[in-house]
């Protein structure tokens, strides 16, 4: 990629085409290609002598033009995953977003929320060799084909997760 120029020069460059240097005289005598010589001079006749702002957000209007519908969503229904507002939006407004840019729009407007769940912490780390003898926590009540993968876990879950975690373990063998 070519070097940044500054606008200092770009402003001596259009000066001089403008006192009637052309445009090849003009950037042979700065040093710059023909092409952003003459790429300036078209931009200086169009109106513009200063460049274009370089990057930035450009397309999150499209997610803000659905503030509104977005936060009466999460008035309604404080418990909607990302994925169930992007159908929505989709289904009812014709808008297709991402899961990202529903995510970014949340982070901009500093909202944040968490689904009340039973995995929410709520205490000290338990592990499994912890538990009391014979309670459903219990390392030794899973089956022994799995007792080999429950060491590798690290768990820092709330109790009432834990036993729904261990519970399927025993039952299904998932790992």
């Amino acid at each position: 990629m070519a070097r940044a120029l500054s606008i200092d020069l770009r402003h001596r460059v259009l000066r001089a085409m403008r006192e009637g240097a052309s445009t090849h005289a003009a950037a042979e005598r700065f040093g710059i290609a023909i092409a952003t010589a003459v790429r300036w001079r078209s931009q200086d006749w169009a109106g513009r002598s200063d460049p274009p702002p370089v990057g930035g957000d450009c397309r999150s209007g499209r997610i803000e033009a659905q503030a509104g519908f977005l936060f009466g969503l999460i008035e309604g229904e404080d418990d909607l995953t990302l994925a169930e507002m992007q159908r929505r939006l989709d289904e009812d407004r014709g808008v297709k977003v991402g899961i990202g840019t529903l995510w970014r729009f949340f982070d901009r407007h500093s909202l944040t929320w968490k689904k009340d769940r039973a995995c929410e912490r709520a205490g000290a780390p338990v592990s499994p060799k912890a538990a009391p003898k014979g309670s459903d926590l219990g390392y030794r009540n899973a089956p022994e084909t799995c007792r080999c993968h429950l060491d590798a876990i690290p768990l820092t879950l709330s109790s009432q997760c834990e036993e729904k975690l261990w519970g399927a373990l025993r039952r299904n063998c998932l790992i």
